[in-house]
C-alpha cells in the first residue's frame, strides 16, 4: 500500500488568535504550515503552493469553509489533496454536507493535539485512496461526559488570548482618565481648600499664643453684644445700663 506523504499544510482561518493556536498545533504534528486569512486568499495561491493537506475553518467572512472546499475539489490540479473542515458544531448532517462539498472529513474545532495526530496517522497509513474513499458517515456525534466543560475551557483560552491586549488598553485608558479628572477637580477646589487651611492655621496659632501667655479665654461676641465661648482679640462690649430716674 502506497503511503501518503504529509509534510506541508495550508491553514485557512480568519481569526488571528485561532490561526496562531492551530498553526502551532499543526507544527507540533510535524507539518510545515502556510496560512491564509480567508477562502478567497487561499484559492489565490493554492495551485502555486499545492500543500499536502488543507485545514479550513467553516465560519469565515466572505467564502465559508464549505464553499472553499467545493472550489478546491473542482480544480484538477488539487485532486488528491485532503481537505479537512473545522467546525464548532460538528453533527452527522454537517459531516455529510462537508463530504458533498469535496472535503475528506470534518473535525471539532478545538485545540486537541491527539485528535489531529490520529487524523494524520490515518491518512498516512491508508494512503492516497483515503481521499477517494472517505470514512463512513457518523451515525451521531454527541458530547462525551466532560466534553462541554472542555470545549468551554478551550473557548475561554482562545477568547482570553484575543481580548487580553484590548482589556489592558481599556484599563490603562481608564486609569489615565480618572487621574486626569481627579487632578482637574483638585485644581478647581484649590482656592476653597487654601482659604480653609489658612483659617485653620490662624486659629491654631492664636490659641497656641494665648496658652503660652497664660491669658484666659476671651469670649467671642454675637452681633447683639452677648458673649459666647471662645477667644477673640477684642474684649466684649458691655451693654449700657439705663438709670431708673
Amino acid at each position: 500500500m502506497e503511503s501518503m506523504k504529509l509534510r506541508t499544510a495550508l491553514l485557512v482561518e480568519d481569526s488571528p488568535s485561532a490561526r496562531r493556536v492551530f498553526q502551532s498545533l499543526l507544527e507540533q504534528c510535524g507539518l510545515e504550515v502556510a496560512v491564509a486569512g480567508s477562502g478567497e486568499e487561499a484559492l489565490g495561491y493554492l495551485e502555486a503552493l499545492l500543500p499536502d493537506i488543507v485545514f479550513l475553518d467553516n465560519l469565515m467572512r466572505g467564502m465559508s469553509g464549505l464553499e472553499t472546499a467545493r472550489e478546491i475539489a473542482a480544480r484538477p490540479a488539487c485532486a488528491g489533496i485532503p481537505v479537512i473542515l473545522l467546525t464548532s458544531d460538528l453533527t452527522a448532517a454537517f459531516l455529510a454536507e462537508a463530504r458533498r462539498h469535496g472535503a475528506y472529513t470534518a473535525l471539532p474545532k478545538r485545540a486537541d493535539l491527539a485528535l489531529f495526530q490520529d487524523l494524520l496517522t490515518e491518512l498516512r497509513t491508508r494512503g492516497p485512496e483515503a481521499v477517494r474513499l472517505s470514512p463512513a458517515p457518523l451515525e451521531d456525534v454527541a458530547l462525551v461526559p466532560g466534553e462541554a466543560e472542555r470545549l468551554a475551557r478551550d473557548l475561554g483560552n482562545l477568547l482570553g488570548q484575543a481580548f487580553a491586549p484590548v482589556a489592558e488598553l481599556v484599563f490603562e485608558r481608564l486609569r489615565s482618565e480618572l487621574l486626569f479628572r481627579g487632578l482637574n477637580a483638585l485644581e478647581a477646589a484649590r482656592p476653597q481648600l487654601t482659604e480653609a487651611v489658612r483659617g485653620m492655621v490662624e486659629e491654631i496659632v492664636r490659641e497656641a499664643l494665648a496658652e503660652q501667655a497664660g491669658a484666659p479665654p476671651v469670649p467671642r461676641l454675637h452681633r447683639d453684644g452677648e458673649a459666647v465661648p471662645g477667644r477673640q482679640d477684642t474684649a466684649p462690649v458691655p451693654r449700657p445700663v439705663l438709670g431708673t430716674g
